[in-house]
């Protein structure tokens, strides 16, 4: 008995030594920094969000807490009074900065290339100020709730346990900051809220670093483009027009796999083509202008390669009638300045042959 627990104790510490946090050398893959505002030099991005249309409350009051009211995780909850809640492109960003940068340094390099652009401050705060626990940052449980997990709860955090990112952003913390800019001119907020890691047993290589979370919210409307086109209107724009563009064909950002709310549109492009056996369709990929248009064109050509595969493997279309085509951002019908504009341009064609 004391041998198997010696081995499970050796196996449980060297899973430690595994699990511990690693400072990074490189980005997490697939991040990029914001496009009007950069990083802490020496800083790695460590967790990266972005989805064209999403919601947010960003607090501008000092956190209260709500009287006989527990989260899932059964911490008290606590509230803004004053809230701003907005809707738009969101994008959010988790910097491990630099040896020697503390919490108040990042955040005011953030607010001062912010305010070189034109942006105000609409509130601020420290510590035990922002109201919640401010020791605890989106993780744990059966306590106070904190300024980060109103922010940004640990059920929106997608990492695997034990990454860095999932680490970094669940750890104990100590010396948090927090303001919310507004870039009126762009429609824009960014959200700042730098702290420092106090490690623990599953992330000793973040010690006294400080972590810095980019929030930036573009309000706009919804593209209203989800409406699914019946194949009778199909086959009445492609008589006209030679072509159909279609939005209600939804991939993950980044991603090539279809998402569900696509069958519909799938469904009736099926219906196309069996009510006209001698159609043959080019099924062509367009994006809007974020990343580089060599990564652009792999995305929309593996995008086509799917729905072509879709129509093949679940609706019987002969492939031979159907030729995939990724153009990357070469073709916009709208501008690629707004967001309204770049989700036009992401869009999937049927073009007659």
């Amino acid at each position: 008995m004391k041998g198997l627990m010696g081995f499970f104790w050796i196996f449980f510490s060297t899973a430690l030594c595994w699990a511990d946090a690693q400072i990074p050398s490189a980005d997490l893959p697939g991040s990029r920094d914001c496009s009007f505002v950069g990083r802490v030099d020496g800083s790695y991005i460590i967790s990266f969000f972005q989805t064209d249309y999403d919601e947010a409350v960003y607090p501008v009051s000092v956190l209260k807490e709500v009287e006989d009211a527990r989260d899932e995780k059964n911490n008290r909850v606590f509230k803004a009074k004053k809230n701003l809640s907005l809707e738009g492109e969101h994008k959010r960003i988790v910097y491990l900065n630099p040896e020697g940068i503390s919490p108040f340094q990042a955040l005011k390099t953030y607010t001062k290339a912010l305010g070189k652009l034109g942006a105000v401050s609409r509130y601020a705060c420290k510590n035990k100020d922002c109201g919640g626990a401010a020791n605890r940052s989106s993780g744990g449980g059966g306590g106070e709730q904190s300024l980060a997990m109103v922010l940004w709860p640990e059920s929106r955090i997608k990492a695997p346990h034990f990454s860095n990112s999932h680490r970094a952003q669940t750890s104990w913390i100590s010396e948090q900051r927090y303001e919310l800019m507004a870039l009126e001119s762009q429609n824009t907020v960014v959200a700042v809220h730098t702290y420092k890691s106090k490690g623990g047993s599953y992330c000793k290589a973040f010690t006294d670093r400080t972590i810095t979370v980019l929030d930036i919210l573009t309000t706009g409307k919804m593209a209203d483009k989800m409406v699914v086109v019946s194949s009778q209107k199909m086959a009445s724009a492609i008589s006209q027009d030679g072509k159909i563009a279609l939005y209600g064909i939804r991939f993950d950002t980044g991603k090539a796999e279809l998402k569900p709310e696509s069958h519909p549109t799938i469904v009736q492009i099926a219906k196309l083509l069996k009510a006209d056996p001698g159609m043959h369709l080019l099924v062509v990929g367009h994006t809007d202008t974020k990343g580089s248009f060599q990564s652009n064109k792999d995305l929309s050509q593996r995008r086509a390669d799917q729905v072509v595969a879709e129509l093949k493997e679940n609706f019987g279309i002969d492939s031979s009638r159907l030729f995939p085509v990724g153009v990357s951002f070469a073709s916009p019908v709208a501008t690629n300045e707004t967001e309204q504009g770049r989700a036009e341009n992401r869009r999937v064609e049927l073009v007659r042959f």
